[in-house]
Order: structure tokens, then sequence, then C-alpha cells
């Protein structure tokens, strides 16, 4: 039989003398090219995987095998996957019983014409593959062949192949790149010979590989002797070397030693390098100037191998702190700064930044800050700067909620003021109303009302103090030590009844352009009915735009107004970015004059609200410098300095400036990569930046080019942003020595408390080595220095500003840091979405009713918030409350900013577990559906609210004291992850621990939040009515229609709710997922898991189920297979099925179902047989999985099943002439057992063996499992000549759990025979079962004891009949003698001369007759 050649690796042999190969250092002649091979870079891999279809495999009946392209089956064996390989052949065995032979294409062939070994009598295994060690192969090589990667190879057999030892093919594989193409002219042979100075190098690695050949065997081994003694990678932070031991039997030393000991070429490690070893490894930190660089080659005192340095993978050594002699402590190369600031003389901090809180100076202040910068190498250096800060007054900002407006004579004057110091945290504000009427009679007058000496913000004078068809002039004049400004609104006194209208105050006298300005009023009217409309004046003063660009419907017509009740409108003027057609977005620096009119029976009102743009810096320059001496730029050699160029101006109200520098990567698939420093009054920064050429990687993109970026913003945030032209850097000259000097740049960084530079070259150092591996002592450092620069004073935008720069750090540092990350996190969280106290603190608006404050966070501000909780919770952190807390604040702060018609929706993304996501419902709308997406990534999950919820919220009472009434309400979504309960356990243990029918394991969906939102007071609402409200699409993975699910809704307070959502029978779907929809009445977390179905009816599992399909559509006998098909697989009543033909019956059947027929006025048939094979469903669950199927869709897309009945078939036996008819005859029921013979396809004598009886054993054990019988029910199984195997089947035993008559057994085993159900194994095949027929089966009946007179009449009748047998005997014999006597006399009378003659026949009258009967009885 033949054997299968194998790849393997080979444990390395240990020699007490080395051989040294002459292969090595020899040179090699082909024509005029001289080659001399030594040893190169190259790298096997540490495990190999292939089979024979890898590998030159001999064919099945052919004496040739197949044929394998060199280097695909070569990259297999190197680290290096991509490399194109060549190889030397140096040995071809003694083709004696196999001939190798190489060929360009799949035709052609060429036997390898190699010497044969000469005395090579190494032992090595006889693996297919085995990669054996250069210098263990002793043979003197005088010829190789070079194959190039293309070519093909393949042997043929010429005898019998007994080893590998002389019918082996060495090769050496080396790497074919431009220069070897250049040294080696394809496929040629090259001949020892004497080496000069005109031979060329040719690097090869250490390691033959020699191929045997491959007899057919599906398993392919592979053994690589181990080549090196130890192995030599660079540390993560690449400031040293880890060599690690590989050879057991070399000793490494423990402790700190002379690295001169320890290497041979320690000069390459630089000045004083440090060398510890634990006894498996010995680390070196690099000395300062190392000239080591990657794939250097480094020798040991240790061993008389040599390694290749490689990069590092993991996190190694040198990561470690020594403190031992003095010159080990200095040896490093990183210098220390000291900084010291100095505020007007006196020392402050030391560090390499200072901070000036907001507000530590007064008005005309005048800092000089000195910074003294020292180091200390042999002696103390130190150099110093001074500059000088004067603080200049800001101008005291106030408006008042209105410009000019009308109010009805029966209604209250409400008005506030707004003030803001800007040169102050905290000021006492005093408030001074003033108020003059104009009339026509008595021209303008102080009104005489005492409401205005209130000295509070907001002003309030009564209806009775109003004057009906009166304009008064209010004015409010706010001051604060030297500052005051004064706001002045025109109020018009109407009839009584009109509505009112009242602005909220704008929390800047300027807005961004760039942003979404939202205004809001209340509107109060007594009437049922009121009309609300927004206009822009036009006014030669002030500016203009056409609202219908961005809102096509102004006119808001509102019924039935609540009485008593403010009516809140809103309006959002969207930015140019929207991407509104007709809108152009506002104009900067210009005021506009906002006018909201309201109308009832009574008449109208309006008011007016200043709307002032502030003007962003006008667009300059960006310049990039690049010094004469770093030109052209390389990669983390030379950083390159951004610098502001000129034309960046603003207002002098808006100054100062602040810029934030970065660049932009961009990739030859036209995607883009954007890296920002941090925003600070910094003219300049500089970046190392990573090359842009000869850097193409798969899994990184090609960089192609960069740009440097610049954003620059006015203290009111207004930015504008300038890109430069696209620039190049080019690779490092010395890689090894380029990384080395940003790392040790890096840790000078990290050491003197520069974080925000550590962070920007560790991001330049993972892009251009195209890897996110980190050190973690380092990022710890780094995160903990950004963590701490973070004060009380510190802004929000700081907040953000350090979470987005530790992104990227947060997923590899320890857990320590990630705690105090907790706690730097609740901080931001009180300074924004707990805490609104100081409006200086905040650069967003507050929206206000009341005594309700909602801090409107911004999109970013919900995405850096979200990215760190996931991070913490992917982390298995225990912020399960601030998780969820997180989600719920940035959803109200969101909603407070919607307005009804916008149409605007924000939303937050978090790192893979969490999004958020809210927009305005106004049920009012023309247009509305009901139906909106959801926070969903993948975009498919959507809500629909139901006719009560249109009813409820058409209009309705909001606000914080429920006066106002709204016409819309906010729909805020989120969604969380299902991998998030799986990764963190306390969120699980949050939502499950105390649950009993709930766990991780049973939910099938991600999570869905769904929250409606007051938009006025950023209230969650709780409807609890049971009606309901909405229906929400939950997408369900590994959907089943058999399954039954439950929607579940899950509160904070209460838990998981079973009754507040009705989930659906079905699964819907859309783009090939799965949705289940959940209808609600409350609002909550909602999710989706598995439950339990119903009950099944109770059914036999020995017998066969009848089923009737009625289906709405005539079907071929040709779709019967294919609906019954999708029908199983739908059920899972088999999952795997197999198609056979019965008799003549051309109807394919499955394995469960069988028997189907098409009978006729759209009903279909077929028999379930019975749950006997392993894994299949009983009887009543297979059934109830039908039943839940066939209504799941429609069968081959167009098939309605109307109607599905079933009924238990009670068994009988078959007649064979009627089987084709399917008739049947009842059980006898005769409680006789029975003997089943089967009756085998072919003998399996052979295959038995000596076993005949275990396997007899084994196989009665199958039919028993299979028929789910006792195994005592089968006795006397034998098997006989191989081919006929006998079982009996007994009678039933007492508290036997389901007995069945012996009968029944029989006719059961008949049908499974019929349908292939048993399953009689042998080593190597399967027995084949001839189906059984009626006379393979006895009936075995019992014999019962007989009395004495029954055996003497036994007796008797035997002896008489004895007897008579032999009288008879004796009278057959007499008889036969008898007649041969007779026949001998004939034959004598027969031969006489006068032989005897018959007489004739004698004849009759012609009228008479021949026989004439006579009646003797007449």
């Amino acid at each position: 039989m033949l054997k299968k050649l194998f790849f393997n690796i080979f444990v390395l042999i240990i020699f007490s003398e080395v051989c040294h190969c002459a292969l090595l250092n020899q040179c090699y002649t082909s024509g005029t090219t001289c080659i001399r091979f030594e040893k190169g870079y190259f790298e096997f891999a540490n495990t190999v995987q292939l089979t024979g279809d890898n590998v030159p495999t001999l064919k099945v009946n052919t004496s040739t095998s197949t044929r394998i392209v060199l280097s695909e089956l070569l990259s297999h064996l190197v680290f290096n996957n991509s490399w194109t390989l060549a190889a030397l052949v140096v040995n071809a065995g003694t083709r004696t019983n196999v001939q190798w032979k190489i060929a360009p294409d799949e035709t052609s062939e060429h036997p390898i014409e190699i010497q044969d070994p000469a005395g090579y009598d190494s032992e090595f295994s006889n693996e297919t593959v085995h990669c054996i060690d250069i210098q263990n192969y002793a043979d003197d090589v005088k010829r190789v062949l070079v194959i190039p990667p293309s070519y093909r190879f393949f042997f043929s057999t010429i005898g019998t192949v007994s080893s590998c030892a002389s019918n082996g093919l060495y090769l050496i594989p080396f790497v074919w790149d431009a220069q070897s193409r250049s040294r080696i002219r394809g496929m040629s042979y090259f001949s020892l010979s004497d080496c000069t100075d005109k031979c060329l190098v040719q690097p090869v690695p250490s390691l033959i590989v020699r191929f045997c050949p491959n007899m057919n065997n599906s398993d392919v081994k592979i053994r690589i002797d181990q080549v090196e003694d130890f192995t030599a990678v660079l540390s993560d932070d690449l400031l040293g070397i880890n060599f690690q031991r590989v050879n057991k039997s070399l000793e490494f030393p423990i402790g700190i030693m002379d690295c001169t000991l320890f290497m041979e070429n320690v000069e390459l490690l630089g000045e004083n390098p440090i060398c510890l070893g634990d006894g498996e490894n010995i680390a070196v930190k690099f000395g300062s100037n190392p000239k080591i660089g990657v794939a250097q080659e480094l020798k040991t005192r240790l061993s008389m191998r040599s390694a290749f340095l490689k990069n590092a993978k993991n996190a190694v050594y040198p990561n470690f702190t020594v403190s031992h002699e003095k010159k080990v402590a200095t040896c490093s190369n990183l210098t220390k700064y000291e900084f010291e600031w100095k505020l007007n003389g006196e020392g402050q901090m030391y560090d390499d930044g200072l901070k000036l809180p907001a507000y530590s100076y007064s008005v005309d202040d005048k800092v000089n800050i000195t910074l003294v910068a020292r180091y200390n190498h042999e002696k103390t250096y130190s150099s110093s700067t001074t500059k000088t800060i004067h603080y200049v007054s800001l101008p005291l900002l106030v408006s008042l909620d209105c410009v000019e407006r009308q109010v009805g004579k029966d209604h209250d004057l409400l008005i506030r003021a707004f003030a803001l110091d800007q040169n102050r945290k905290n000021s006492n504000l005093k408030y001074i109303w003033d108020c003059h009427i104009n009339d026509s009679h008595k021209g303008s007058h102080p009104c005489n009302i005492s409401e205005l000496k209130s000295s509070k913000e907001l002003l309030k004078i009564p209806s009775s103090k109003l004057i009906q068809n009166s304009t008064m002039n209010i004015t409010a004049t706010v001051s604060t030590g030297d500052q005051s400004g004064s706001a002045s609104c025109q109020v018009t006194v109407g009839t009584s009844q009109i509505p009112s209208v009242s602005f909220f105050r704008l929390a800047e006298k300027k807005q961004n352009v760039f942003d979404f300005i939202r205004i809001q009023a209340l509107v109060s009217s007594s009437l049922l009915t009121l009309n609300v409309t927004w206009e822009i004046v036009r006014d030669p003063q002030y500016g203009f735009f056409n609202i219908t660009s961005f809102l096509p419907s102004p006119t808001t017509i509102i019924k039935n107004v609540p009485s008593k009740s403010n009516v809140f409108v809103s309006l959002t003027i969207p930015p140019s970015s929207a991407q509104i057609p007709a809108w152009p977005g506002l104009l900067s620096g210009k005021t506009f004059v906002v006018r909201l009119w309201a109308t009832n029976e009574k008449g109208s009102s309006f008011a007016d609200l200043h709307l002032q743009t502030n003007s962003p810096p006008t667009s300059g320059s960006i310049d990039v410098g690049i010094s004469a001496s770093s030109y052209p730029p390389r990669a983390l050699e030379v950083p390159v300095t951004f610098s502001v160029g000129d034309g960046w101006y603003d207002d002098k109200d808006d100054l100062p400036l602040s810029y934030q520098f970065g660049y932009k990567i961009y990739y030859g698939d036209n995607t883009t990569y954007e890296y920002w420093g941090s925003r600070s009054t910094v003219k300049a920064q500089q970046f190392f930046l990573p090359s842009t050429s000869g850097n193409s990687s798969e899994e990184c993109g090609e960089r192609v080019g960069i740009t440097a970026l610049l954003s620059v913003c006015d203290r009111l945030y207004s930015c504008s942003m300038k890109e430069s032209t696209i620039f190049g850097i080019e690779p490092p000259e010395n890689a090894s020595l380029a990384l080395m000097g940003i790392i040790s740049s890096l840790n000078t960084d990290v050491a003197n408390a520069n974080f925000m530079s550590a962070i920007a070259k560790i991001n330049v150092l993972n892009i251009e080595l195209c890897t996110e591996n980190y050190d973690q002592s380092q990022t710890d450092k780094i995160t903990l220095l950004l963590f701490q620069s973070l004060t009380d004073s510190s802004e929000s935008e700081e907040f953000q500003e350090a979470l987005r720069a530790s992104h990227s750090l947060l997923p590899v540092v320890s857990s320590d840091i990630l705690t105090e990350l907790i706690h730097v996190l609740s901080f931001y969280r009180r300074l924004t979405l707990e805490s609104v106290s100081s409006a200086t603190r905040m650069k967003r608006s507050i929206v206000e009713e009341t005594s309700t404050k909602v801090y409107e966070a911004t999109e970013s501000e919900a995405n850096d918030m979200l990215k760190v909780y996931d991070i913490l919770i992917g982390k298995d952190k225990p912020v399960v409350d601030v998780f969820f807390l997180n989600i719920n604040d940035f959803l109200t702060g969101f909603c407070v900013q919607l307005d009804e018609n916008s149409g605007r929706v924000m939303s937050g993304t978090g790192d893979g577990y969490t999004t958020i996501q809210t927009q305005s419902i106004n049920v009012n709308q023309e247009g509305y559906t009901g139906n909106f997406k959801i926070s969903d990534p993948l975009e498919l999950s959507n809500v629909t609210f139901l006719s009560y919820f249109a009813t409820s919220y058409a209009s309705w009472s909001c606000g914080n004291s429920l006066t106002s009434t709204c016409r819309h309400i906010c729909l805020g979504t989120a969604w969380i992850s299902q991998s998030a309960m799986a990764d963190n356990s306390y969120l699980s243990d949050d939502l499950f621990l105390d649950q009993t029918d709930l766990s991780i394991n049973k939910s099938v969906s991600d999570l869905h939040q769904i929250s409606l939102v007051d938009p006025i007071s950023g209230n969650m609402l709780t409807p609890s009515n049971g009606q309901f409200l909405y229906s929400v699409d939950m997408l369900v993975n590994n959907y089943k229609p058999i399954n039954y699910y439950n929607c579940y809704l899950y509160s904070r307070n209460a838990g998981w709710l079973p009754r507040q959502c009705l989930s659906s029978l079905y699964a819907k779907t859309v783009s090939g997922q799965s949705f289940i929809t959940c209808n609600c009445s409350a609002t909550g977390i909602i999710g989706v898991f598995l439950a339990n179905g119903p009950t099944p009816d109770p059914l036999p599992d020995h017998n066969e189920i009848l089923l009737n399909f009625y289906i709405d559509l005539d079907v071929t006998a040709d779709d019967l297979v294919k609906i019954f098909a999708k029908i199983s697989t739908l059920a899972e009543v088999d999952q795997k099925y197999e198609h056979l033909y019965l008799n003549s019956n051309k109807f394919e059947t499955l394995r469960r179902f069988v028997k189907i027929s098409n009978r006729g006025n759209k009903i279909i048939q077929a028999t379930l047989r019975p749950p006997f094979r392993v894994g299949q469903k009983s009887n009543s669950l297979a059934v109830q999985s039908i039943q839940k199927a066939v209504g799941y869709e429609k069968i081959l897309n167009v098939i309605t099943v109307l109607n599905f009945t079933y009924s238990a078939v009670e068994r009988g036996r078959r007649n064979e002439i009627d089987f084709e008819n399917k008739q049947f005859s009842d059980l006898s029921g005769d409680n006789n057992a029975r003997k089943v013979t089967f009756n085998f396809a072919k003998s399996y004598l052979t295959q038995l063996g000596a076993d005949a009886d275990e396997y007899a054993l084994k196989w009665a054990q199958s039919i028993a499992t299979t028929l789910q019988i006792s195994i005592y029910r089968l006795k006397n199984y034998k098997v006989f000549f191989g081919v006929v195997y006998n079982v009996t089947v007994t009678l039933p035993f007492t508290d036997e759990a389901k007995p069945l008559t012996a009968e029944e057994i029989s006719l059961m085993i008949q049908e499974c025979s019929k349908y292939g159900e048993f399953n009689f194994e042998l080593p190597e095949e399967s027995v084949q079962v001839v189906a059984i027929n009626n006379s393979d089966i006895a009936m075995l009946l019992v014999m019962h004891e007989t009395n004495s007179l029954m055996l003497a009449m036994v007796i008797v009748l035997s002896i008489v009949l004895g007897l008579g047998t032999i009288f008879i005997c004796g009278a057959v014999l007499v008889k036969l003698r008898t007649d041969k006597l007779i026949v001998e006399e004939r034959r004598r009378a027969n031969l006489n001369e006068n032989p005897f003659h018959l007489p004739p026949p004698p004849e009759y009258p012609v009228n008479s007759s021949p026989f004439q009967v006579v009646d003797q009885y007449r």
C-alpha cells in the first residue's frame, strides 16, 4: 500500500563536533556568472500546515505526481509569505526509484541532473518536508541547480519507494528579488569553482529543505531543525534588545553583566549599554548613540551561532530601570530638563508648561512670566526667557429677551435681562429698570409703576398697570464695579385677549454662523385657535434672509389651545453645512431682526429679537517650514514646523485668537486621516511626520501625501480653517536609528511631563510602523500626566482635549490608570452635565423655564464621553450607573436643542458599544407617517408610532411646571451592543442578576432605548396607561422561525417588565436581516429574548405521523421535494437530508419526510418518520415546529399553507404485493417473540474477522438506540458468514418504560431497513443492509410441557409410521426390479427372426358406432 509524503520539522541534532557544509562561502559559476553563497537574513515560519494539495503527490493509478509551483509551496514555510522565492537544488536523490523533474508549464518535463551524494548517510526521519540545519548537512556540494519561482516541480516513480534517504529532493530557498534576478538568469546549473574578486554574494538561509515523495496520504508532516541558539528582538520601546535562548543547552547568566563579555559586536549597542540576564533572557538597554539596525547580524560569546535582529512583536525587555553603579545609572542618552516658572519673580511650578487659570488676575494687571530651563551634563547649564502679559478689560454684555414687542392689555408684562461680566468669575450685578410712555397727547413721560424699583433680572408689570394703545420704552441698566451697560425694549399695549409673545434669552451676544442657532418663545392666548408666524424684518439698518429657504411653512395653526397655557414654539436656523440646497447660511458680522407674530380672533401681537452673528477670523495662510539642511524631509528624523502665516484678522472684541495645528494624510484609495494637536495661543508647532513613499501596506494602506492644517478661532469659538498644498515625506535613511531617536525624544517628553508632544510621537510611530503596539509603562505615564494636568480650574474644553488625546492610549493602559480616568470623568460630568451653575464655564446656551436648567451638550462632547465609557465597559470596569446616566443626560441635552420643524437630528457614537440619537416628532406636520429611524449602526431599525401616540402628543402640557403647551415631542433613542453585556460583568449583573427567566444567554438582540423627552424641561416622560404607543423593529441574531421570542422592557427602577411589550409571532426580513417587532406601551430599554414555546400536543415517538398541507396553488410533482425540503429546513426536523427514490415512485423524499404525494384539490401529503436518528426532534416538537414554520413565509416564495392537519399512523404489517398501493393489515396481537434476519448487500467476513460477535453486540445496541427501546429486548444476535445477521426480539419485561410488542418492534425494524435508518459501522465503512421482507421475520412459538399419554401416543404413532415407511420402500424396490425384468424380456423378443406382430385393428360397419355404452343398471 503506497504511503504519502509528509512535510515535517526536525528536532535539532546537537553534535559534539560541528560540521561545516562546503556550500557556504564557496564559489559557483555558470558561464561568466560567479556567485558565492553566504548566510543571510531569512526566517522560517514557526508553524506550518499543509495538505496533499500543497506538495507533489502521486496521482492514483499513475506513476507521476502533481505539479506544484515552487514559490507557492515555499511561501508556506517562511515567516514572510509575501516573498517571492526561488531555490537551489543541491541533491536530487539516486534516481533509482524516483526521478525528480521541473517544468515551466503543465506539459513539458526536465529531469534534474545532479550528482548523487558522495557517501551521504546522515540519519534523518522520513517526513515529507524536513528542514535540515545546513551545518548538519555534511556533503560537499559540487553542483547546484537554480529553479526560478514560477517553475513547477514534480516526480515520477520508477520502482518501489522505501525511504527518503536516497529519494529526497534537497533544496535551499532564497529571495528572488531584483538583485537576484540580475545575478541569475533563470534556470541554470552552477558548478563549484575557485573564488575570485568577481564573485557576487548571494545570501541564503541556513536551512536545507528536503522533500520526500508523497504517496497519496492526506496528512502532510513537516519538521524543521532548530537553527538558532537564541533570538534577538527589538523591545517595544525601541530602547534595547531582548535575547531569548532557543536551545535549552545554552546557559544564559543571571544578573547585571559586562556587555563586552556577552557580545562580540558590542560596539553596535552604543556607549555604556546595560546587560541584564535572568537565565532565559538577556535584556540589553542601548547606550548613547547606538549603531545597530534591523536585520543586523548579532553574535554572542555564549554560542558559536548568530541571530538576526528582528522588529518587536510583543512587549519585551528592556522596559526596566536599573540602579547600580554610577556608570550604569548615567548610561541613558535621555536628557532630563528641569523647568522653573516664575510669576513676577516668584517661583510657581516646575513643569514644561504653565497655565494661568481664568480670572486669576484683574483688569490692567501685568504679569511678568519667566521660564528657566536647566539640565546637568558634568555641570549645570541653564537658559531663561521673560514675557509680559497685560490683562485688558472686556465690555459688560447686557441684553433683553425682546427688542420690540406687543402685549395685550389683560396680560402681565414679563421682561428678562441677561448680563455677563467677562472680567470677573463672580460679579455682583446691579439692575436698574427705567420706563417711559409715549402717547400722542402727553408725549414722553416716565411710567408711574412701582415694580420698576425691582433690582432683579426679571421685571414683571401687572396687567392692571398697563395702558391700552400706549407704547413703553423699558430700559435695563446693569452695573458692576466701574462697568455698566444697558439694553432697551419697546412695548406696545394692545387690546385685551390678543396673544402675548415672549422670547427666551440668548446666552451669547453673538452667534456663530457655523452652528445651529435656536430661538425659542412662549405664546399665550385665551382663545382656542392660534396662528404663529416667523418673520425676518426687512430694515436697511439690519441684515435680511429668506426664512422659507429652510422653513417652507413659517406659519403654524394651533387649535384647541388650553386656557392659561403658554404655547412653546421655536425656530432653528441651520448652518450652511446642513446641506439644504436653497439655504446658503447666515452672513457673518450682521444683525438680523427675528419677529414672531401671534394671531387669534381678537387680533395680532408680535415680539422682535436681535440676532447678531459673529464674524470668524479672516482666512490667512499656513507656512510649512523645512530647513535646507533637512531637505528632503524624512520621516521620524527631523520635525516639520507648521506656523501661522499672514492674513489672519478678527474684530478687537473677539480677540484673542487661538490656534490648533494638525496634518492630513492622503491615501491611495482616496481616503484621508486627520491628526490635530492641542489648541493654544502659540503660533507654531512642530510635528514628526510619517513617510509618504515606499509605505504600501494591505493593512494600513498606501500614504501618498500630507498637508498641514490650521484652525484659527476667536474667543467665541468661531473658527476658520486653512489647508496647505500637498507635500511628501521621504522614508528615513536608517529606519532603526530614526525609530530609536524618536523614541528617545518621546521618553524625554515623558520625563519632562510634555504629554501632548509624547502622544503626537506615539501617533506618528503607529502610522509609520503600521502597528498599535504600545508599551504599557509608557502609556501609563503619559495618560497619568495628562489626567493630572486637569484641575478644578480646567474648562470643559480642556477635558475634551484630554479625552481625545488619551483615546488611542486607553485600550492598553493599566487598571490603575482607568480608575484614575473614572475620577476625571466624574469631575468632568460635574462640570458639564451635572452642573450649569456658571455661564462663564459653558460656551453653550442654557434653556431655561422657571428654575429648570439643562446642559446643551454638543455632539463632539457626547462622542468623547461615550467613547471613553465604552472603553471602560470593554475593560470590565464598574461604571454601569454612569454609563446609563450618560445616555440619558446626552439625550435630554440634545432634545432641548431641537424644535418642531427643523428636521435636525443630533447623534453621538461611542467606541463600539453605544450610539445615541435624538429627533423631533411633530404629529401635526404635513407628511407625518409615524415611521422614524432610530439609533442603530446598521441604520436598519425603525420605530413606528401608533394612533394613540398621535392623539396624546398632538398638543400636550409640557415644561417643568406643565403650564406650557407643546405641539411636538423629542424622540431619544440609544443602541447598546449585545457584546457590552458579555464583556462587562457589572453590566450583565445589573441586568440579569436578580432575573430567573432571563439571562445573557437568552438574549438574541442588541438593546434599544426608546425615550420621549420634554423639549422644554428635558424631563423624560413615563407614559403608563397600558395603551400601545409605538412598535420598534429589533434586529434578531440567528433568527429561527420555529423559535419563540419575547420582548422585554427594562427600567433602572423596576428591572425587566414582560408585559409592557408584545412581540410579533414571526420576524420580518429587511436587507437580509431578521427583525422582531415589539409593540410597547411604555418607554425604556427594549431587548428580545428566547422564550419557551407552548406545550406541544402529545404524540407517540414510535409511530409515523401523517401530515396534510392545504395550500393555495396547484403544484407539480417536481415541486414536491422542493416544498418539503424547504419545510424541513425551516422546521429543523431534519437539517441534513438526502434524496432517495422509492421503487418506481419518482418523488424524492427526505430522511424524515417519506411517502410524499399530491392528493389533489391543493392538498399535499407526507409522512413524518419517528425520531429514530440522533438529534432528531420528538414527534410532538417536530409537528409543532412544522406548524410554526409553514406560517412564516410563502414556500418557494409563492405557495401559502392555508391549513395544516396531522394524525398518528397506527402500525400494521405491510403485505409485499400491496406495498406500492400502501395497503396495510392490522397487527395480529399474538404476543409472540420474533426473529429478524438482516441480509447484507455483500459479505463482510474479512472485515469482521474474529470480532464478529463483538460487532453483533454493537449493532444490537445501535438498533436499540435507534428504536428507543431497551437493549434487553434484543437477544441471540449473531452474524453468519459475514452476510446474514439474526436478532431475536423478546417479549416485554416487567417495569419496562414504554413496552412494545415484539411484533411491533419487528415491524419498526423492517421500516428502518427500508428507509436506511440503521447504522451498522465497521472500522472503514458502513454495512449496506438490504430491506427486510416479511419472509425475513419469523414468529417464535413457545413449546409447552407434554403428559405421559401424549408421549405414549407419539411413540406408537412414530413406530407405526416407521414400519409403514419401511414396507412402502420395500414394495417400491420390488416393483422396480420387476419392471426391469419385463423390459429385458421384451428386448430379447424383438431380436428373434420371426418377430411378433400385433393383430390389425377390427373393421366396423360404416353406420355403426365404434363404441357402445351399456347402462348396466337399466
